[in-house]
C-alpha cells in the first residue's frame, strides 16, 4: 500500500486520484459519496488489515471513518481534517500522521479522540496535536476539550517496585516516549465566517 501512495516524483490531485483508484482495484479502498466535486475515500476492511499487518498504522476500529461516518454527517469534517493536515504539514515537512487518535486516561476519567497527530519533530517534541472545529462547536465544549488536554498533560503515574520509594512520571510519556515536553496543541478554527487557515496554538504543560 505504501508503494502505491508514496511513489517517487508524484504530486498533485491527479496523482492522488490514480493512487486511490489503484487501491480500489486492489480492494483496499472504496468511495462513499462526494464533497462537492471530490470523492470521499475510505479504507475497506481489507485495506485496514493491510495497514495493520504492515505496521504502517495501528488499527482503530472506533475511528470516525467509512460509510457509516459519512451517512452520520462526518464526511465534511473528515475532508476538513485532511485539508488541515496538508495545509500545515505539506509533503516537504510531514513524515507521518494519524487521525482519530484515542487519548484515554482511566484514573482522571478522560477519554477523547484527537482529530490529528502530526509527526513534526522538534528538539523537545516528536509530534503536534490538532483539534479542528469546522464552525459547529460553541465556546463551552471547545474550552472543555482544551481543559481535557491540560488534565491529560498534567496527570502523573507512580512507578517503582513494591517496597521502594519509586517515583512518578507524566502519564503522556507512555505514548510520546521521545518527547521532553507535552506536544503542542493546535486548535484550528475553520468553517463559515472563519479563516480556513486560522490557527491558535496552546502548549499544555504539566500542572504542579
Amino acid at each position: 500500500m505504501a508503494q502505491v501512495i508514496t511513489a517517487e516524483d508524484a504530486d498533485g490531485r491527479s496523482y492522488v486520484r490514480r493512487a486511490m483508484n489503484k487501491l480500489a482495484e486492489l480492494g483496499l479502498a472504496e468511495t462513499n459519496g462526494k464533497d462537492g466535486k471530490h470523492q470521499i475515500w475510505n479504507l475497506t476492511p481489507a485495506g485496514q488489515k493491510a495497514l495493520a499487518d504492515g505496521n504502517e498504522l495501528p488499527p482503530r476500529p472506533k475511528a470516525g471513518t467509512g460509510a457509516k461516518a459519512v451517512k452520520a454527517g462526518f464526511g465534511h469534517h473528515g475532508v476538513a481534517v485532511t485539508d488541515m493536515i496538508l495545509t500545515y504539514g505539506g509533503r516537504e515537512h510531514l513524515t507521518d500522521w494519524q487521525v482519530e487518535v484515542n487519548h484515554a486516561c482511566k484514573e482522571p476519567g478522560l477519554r477523547f479522540n484527537t482529530d490529528a497527530v502530526l509527526a513534526l519533530p522538534t528538539k523537545t517534541s516528536e509530534v503536534r496535536i490538532f483539534e479542528l472545529d469546522n464552525g459547529t462547536m460553541s465556546q463551552a465544549p471547545l474550552a472543555k476539550e482544551v481543559r481535557d488536554y491540560e488534565c491529560y498533560a498534567g496527570h502523573r503515574v507512580w512507578e517503582g517496585a513494591r517496597g521502594t520509594h519509586g517515583r512518578t512520571f507524566p502519564f503522556w510519556r507512555r505514548r510520546y516516549t521521545r518527547s521532553q515536553t507535552f506536544p503542542r496543541l493546535h486548535v484550528v478554527l475553520a468553517g463559515k465566517g472563519r479563516s480556513t487557515c486560522s490557527t491558535t496554538a496552546s502548549k499544555c504543560s504539566p500542572t504542579t
